[in-house]
């Protein structure tokens, strides 16, 4: 059973995906709520945090897929193409993701810009712990691995930006093989 704040949230995702977040009312999200205006306002302070709170839902649960992907795959190299996958499918096939930041674009972009950065600091953290084991495992050699994470978390991030501005020359589904491959030229031992 769905409780309030979830109800609220959903309800905002449905009003921001269908008609933008600019375009949004408090008071339209509490009508497809199905609950007072002041109920939204005891949970959020403004819609802006509304929009918080989904973007921290949807990013941890592509997270959660991500860590599942890792926990799945016997290899370190399955785990490091695996993961490429998954975070081509969540994000790109993501309806929050894809559409609320394709319709506002500037505004959304400066509201979760701290939210982007806590993110990206564990995006990096998990890239260069999977490195490490791969070096551990004597498969990757010798780097500077938080650069690498850095580098690779960027790259990524930049395809998905390209989704959202809707300026992809290839689908997202051939991007990760060839992703993978470069990747593994440069990391893994000869």
């Amino acid at each position: 059973m769905e409780n309030k704040r979830d109800r609220i949230m959903n309800a905002a995702l449905d009003r921001f995906k269908q008609y933008g977040f600019a375009k949004t009312t408090v008071d339209e999200i509490a009508r497809q709520a199905q609950v007072g205006k002041g109920t939204i306002y005891f949970y959020f302070k403004n819609k802006e945090e509304i929009l918080e709170e989904i973007v921290d839902r949807e990013m941890i649960q592509g997270f959660a897929a991500i860590s599942q992907a890792m926990v799945e795959e016997p290899t370190i190299l399955k785990k490091l193409n695996k993961i490429l996958h998954v975070c081509f499918e969540y994000f790109h096939n993501n309806e929050m993701i894809s559409k609320v930041m394709a319709m506002d674009q500037g505004l959304v972009m400066s509201l979760v810009t701290e939210k982007n950065r806590e993110f990206q600091k564990l995006s990096i953290s998990w890239i260069r712990t999977l490195l490490e084991q791969g070096r551990n495992e004597g498969v990757f050699r010798e780097m500077d691995y938080e650069k690498v994470g850095y580098i690779l978390d960027s790259l990524i991030r930049s395809f998905h930006y390209l989704h959202y501005f809707d300026l992809e020359l290839h689908k997202p589904g051939e991007i990760p093989e060839t992703l993978f491959e470069l990747i593994t030229k440069g990391l893994v031992k000869e």
